[in-house]
């Protein structure tokens, strides 16, 4: 329905021309009528229902958990238009301390430390399954090094500030709505949009077992470790039958892990 707004460059005017003035620093700025740029009429049209949901736990960590929480609130209500891409970096935004992160647990060559930001790959694990069981086009992503036996094995991904995203296109006619929120010691997501794909997953059994390598660390916030789970080899295929023209597309990917390896830390 209609309302009111403010005109962008009127408001740039204003506040340029106040923080300019030697007296008088307050600007006035007039709202405007404002026409929706979606009518409830088009909104019908697009026949929206909730068409994917996941959940994954975390663990105990109190750090851990702020970042989750951090991470969820920028990605829960986010609108994705028909054509355009669902985009984890720009969500998150600069992942620093300023921007309302923490440090916390990662593993960065296969190594586990600490780092400002830690636990956001759940959250890029979970947006990932978000266009993944939507159906979406995925356009980038990469999974952990090591299995985490929280998330699905081989549907998963990791997240790393300039060089590793998450990144899906809306493949539909409709816009697409994440929600994204805490609760219950999980984190849950689920997808709003046009029913457009019937999606079905498969996992093989895991093949090609491997024991970890031994390593020294001589990393800060290097964490000591004994190797107990063994890495391998694991197929995952999808396949997506579109419920309006019958079309089918499979597509599979293959997922080596390694094996979580002995860490000594020598912190001279």
């Amino acid at each position: 329905k209609s309302g009111k707004g403010l005109d962008s460059e009127e408001l740039g005017k204003k506040v340029r021309e106040a923080a300019a003035s030697t007296s008088d620093r307050i600007a006035d700025v007039p709202f405007k009528a404002q026409e929706p740029s979606v009518t409830t009429a088009q909104a019908k049209k697009w026949n929206v229902t909730k068409v994917a949901e996941f959940a994954t736990p975390y663990p105990y960590d109190p750090t851990r958990t702020k970042n989750l929480e951090a991470g969820s609130r920028r990605i829960n209500g986010s609108v994705i238009l028909p054509g355009e891409s669902f985009d984890l970096a720009t969500k998150f935004g600069p992942v620093t301390e300023a921007n309302g992160y923490y440090s916390s647990g990662v593993v960065v060559n296969s190594v586990s430390t600490k780092a400002v930001g830690g636990g956001l790959s759940q959250i890029a694990t979970m947006a990932y399954n978000a266009g993944y069981l939507a159906g979406m086009d995925i356009q980038e992503w990469r999974p952990h090094n090591r299995w985490f036996d929280r998330y699905p094995a081989g549907r998963e991904s990791t997240y790393w500030e300039g060089s590793i995203n998450v990144k899906w296109k809306n493949n539909t006619k409709a816009p697409v709505v994440v929600a994204m929120w805490l609760e219950n010691n999980k984190v849950n997501t689920a997808v709003f949009g046009h029913k457009t794909w019937k999606v079905k997953t498969t996992t093989s059994d895991f093949y090609d077992y491997t024991s970890g390598p031994t390593l020294t660390s001589d990393d800060p916030n290097c964490i000591p470790e004994s190797s107990g789970k063994k890495g391998f080899t694991v197929n995952v295929t999808r396949t997506r039958t579109n419920v309006e023209t019958g079309e089918v597309l499979e597509d599979s990917q293959t997922t080596r892990y390694e094996g979580w390896p002995n860490v000594t830390c020598s912190k001279d």
